[in-house]
Order: structure tokens, then C-alpha cells, then sequence
């Protein structure tokens, strides 16, 4: 299994399939994990603001 992005969704989904016995490759084009877009929202789900 491929999975593109290593921010949460991305390695939340990695996790799971491999717990499910896939064997899982993740990508991700920054140095780091959750540099993009989990990092900009800094985990924050707050549907009252739009700042994340």
C-alpha cells in the first residue's frame, strides 16, 4: 500500500493498514512529517474558528 502525505490523517491510515497486515510505504516531499497542513492546524478542529 502507498500513502501520500505523512502528516496525521497520513500516518493514522499507515498505522491501520499495517496493523492489518499491509505491507505500507508513506511519502511525504517535506524533510520531516506534518509539516504541511497538520502543522499549520496544530491539531486543532474548532469548527467556531477559521483561523486553522
Amino acid at each position: 500500500m502507498l500513502v501520500i502525505g505523512a502528516g496525521v490523517v497520513g500516518l493514522c491510515t499507515a498505522h491501520y493498514l499495517y496493523k492489518a497486515g499491509h505491507a505500507v510505504l508513506v511519502l511525504e516531499r517535506r524533510l520531516g512529517s506534518g509539516l504541511e497542513t497538520s502543522f499549520a492546524n496544530a491539531g486543532m478542529c474548532t469548527p467556531s474558528m477559521s483561523d486553522p
